[in-house]
């Protein structure tokens, strides 16, 4: 009787323990959309996709959602628990890839622009001297045959 008779299985059909969007998730976890979209690909956070025709939908168990919580606590506290001397160079060591990227990527803008503005300074002058060079026409002249 309280079944349906679609054929739907019954943990698709849990209502109590599932949460259909993202704002559920959010609520859920106390925290906002995009902070439980960043957690769903960084660190593995259990959410299910359903893929339809124009448009996809997420959803979670709650049941689930606790034991990640739970997982990710117990890996946040044994961080905790570890000497400061072998957690620094790690975070030194993100830095550090940091401040590279950084480098480099102004390091490619110097060389484009130092590559770049001679170059424009240089069509544009070589077009300005070609129309130069040229003689003006004054007058025009048209001859009977």
């Amino acid at each position: 009787m309280g079944e349906s008779s679609s054929g739907t299985s019954l943990p698709e059909r849990s209502p109590e323990g599932r949460l259909d969007s993202w704002k559920e998730i959010a609520a859920y976890l106390n925290r906002d959309v995009t902070t439980v979209q960043r957690w769903e690909k960084r660190e593995g956070m259990p959410v299910r996709r359903h893929v339809h025709d124009k448009r996809g939908s997420v959803y979670a168990l709650t049941h689930e959602l606790d034991a990640w919580r739970q997982s990710r606590r117990l890996s946040l506290e044994e961080d905790e628990k570890e000497p400061e001397a072998v957690t620094l160079p790690v975070a030194e060591g993100k830095a550090g890839v940091r401040k590279t990227r950084r480098a480099h990527l102004w390091l490619t803008l110097t060389a484009l622009a130092c590559i770049g503005l001679p170059t424009v300074a240089y069509l544009t002058l070589r077009g300005r001297l070609r129309d130069a060079a040229q003689p003006k026409i004054r007058s025009l002249a048209v001859l009977p045959l």
